[in-house]
């Protein structure tokens, strides 16, 4: 996750000093992370990725572990914290004003969950339509949703759902049995795409 995260941020530093783009830094909150997010926005196109954590799913589930006098295990929610979750959303300006932004584009959500008994990445890839607001110079916020494509695909049947994302478990890659073993990742990963909401400030 580190090592994604690095090459992320160093292919964004290098991209801003070779082609002219506006480069935001900011803080991203969707169903299950608190991450932290990357726009670099060239003329008509942009591409977003972040890189973050449950914060919040973790906090409450350790709070509620610790009211209820339960032990702390990962059974009682608290391996929701070491779920990282990394996005990637290219898009495409279709309403550029000077304070109003209609983003469309293609998004990748990846989302990983690392314990002593259980090692699996799930991901999901949908169309975004976002909505992002400029406040000033430099300040802006954004609200971004996606439809992931596995729910489309698998109103077709389970073989076409199969094509709306990845997942690997304790060495299985086949998502059709794998959608039944994570659906506790699987939803938080599906509602997360559905709407994330961003604060940014352009460097």
């Amino acid at each position: 996750m580190k090592k994604v995260l690095i090459i992320v941020l160093i292919a964004v530093v290098a991209g801003s000093s070779v082609f002219a783009m506006d480069l935001s830094l900011g803080v991203m909150q969707n169903f299950l992370d608190t991450s932290f997010i990357a726009d670099a926005e060239f003329n008509h196109f942009g591409v977003e990725g972040s890189v973050g954590f449950p914060l919040v799913w973790g906090t409450s589930a350790l709070i509620g572990a610790i009211s209820d006098g339960k032990d702390i295990d990962f059974s009682d929610g608290v391996a929701m914290v070491l779920m990282p979750g990394v996005m990637v959303n290219g898009y495409w300006k279709a309403i550029d004003t000077k304070h109003f932004d209609l983003r469309l584009g293609l998004q990748t959500d990846v989302i990983g969950l690392f314990t002593d008994d259980v090692t699996s990445v799930l991901g999901l890839w949908g169309a975004s339509i976002g909505l992002n607001f400029k406040f000033g110079e430099r300040f802006s916020a954004n609200i971004t949703g996606t439809v992931p494509a596995a729910l489309p695909l698998s109103a077709i049947g389970d073989d076409a759902s199969r094509f709306g994302g990845f997942a690997y478990v304790n060495g299985t890659d086949d998502i059709g049995d794998i959608f039944l073993v994570i659906f506790g990742q699987l939803l938080p990963g599906a509602l997360s795409e559905m709407c994330r909401v961003s604060l940014k400030w352009k460097i």
